[in-house]
């Protein structure tokens, strides 16, 4: 499900086996997203939910690719849940919009083309602990660099912005693919991109005898199989 603030604005497109983000840019920091509704994700106590995707290209010091799990019931739209984003300058660990676990210029930086990007969630005792890897592709997927965070019940001291609400997201939800554009006039970047490919999910077993999941149905109901302009 695609999330935009303006009609049409960042949707990602499907290209060459690669879900790619690009926006011009729009004179103001501004994101949209995708989010991945074809399976829920739970994070139960007890449990570790691994989300990783590789990103083969990105853009530079302002486009934020963002890797996150956001509740079923948060809308995308308010990156309330747990993230990763990082651009080639800086990264964050997220609960929200200025809610940060950690934000960091990294010296020195971390390269941002051709790595994987991990979010490893663990719910354990009532809180959860979070940790990001970055893995670099170029070298069989070395781990480059790691960072963690802790979500207690409790109104936990953050990078930036408050602990509001305290409690940790302990639920259900999904994974959501996001590019984060920190606009700057004196620098825009043309365009704000990044680039993903081979989005894996690690979870716990599903319950037996689940139900199954018709998803992602393909053409749409009365659609037509190509677009209108494919040459034949």
């Amino acid at each position: 499900t695609d999330f935009t603030f303006q009609p049409g604005f960042g949707i990602a497109t499907e290209t060459g086996g690669q879900f790619q983000f690009e926006q011009p840019a729009a004179g103001t920091a501004i994101f949209s997203a995708s989010r991945k509704t074809s399976k829920l994700l739970q994070l139960r106590d007890g449990e570790r939910l691994h989300l990783e995707v590789d990103l083969p290209q990105a853009g530079g010091a302002d486009s934020f690719p963002v890797l996150a799990f956001i509740p079923e019931t948060n809308d995308t739209g308010s990156l309330s849940g747990y993230g990763v984003a990082k651009s080639s300058s800086d990264l964050l660990l997220t609960k929200g919009i200025n809610r940060y676990f950690f934000n960091e210029n990294l010296e020195p930086p971390v390269k941002q083309e051709n790595i994987r990007l991990g979010l490893i969630l663990t719910a354990r005792q009532g809180r959860v602990e979070i940790e990001t890897e970055v893995r670099d592709l170029d070298l069989d997927g070395a781990v480059i660099y790691r960072q963690t965070a802790v979500d207690t019940a409790a109104a936990d001291v953050m990078a930036d912005g408050s602990d509001d609400p305290a409690a940790p997201f302990i639920t259900s939800g999904h994974c959501v693919l996001y590019l984060y554009q920190d606009f700057e006039a004196a620098s825009p970047e043309d365009p704000y991109r990044a680039y993903y490919d081979n989005l894996v999910i690690h979870a716990a077993p599903a319950p037996p005898n689940a139900a199954p999941v018709i998803a992602s149905v393909l053409p749409a109901a009365y659609a037509n199989f190509l677009p209108a302009t494919t040459a034949l």
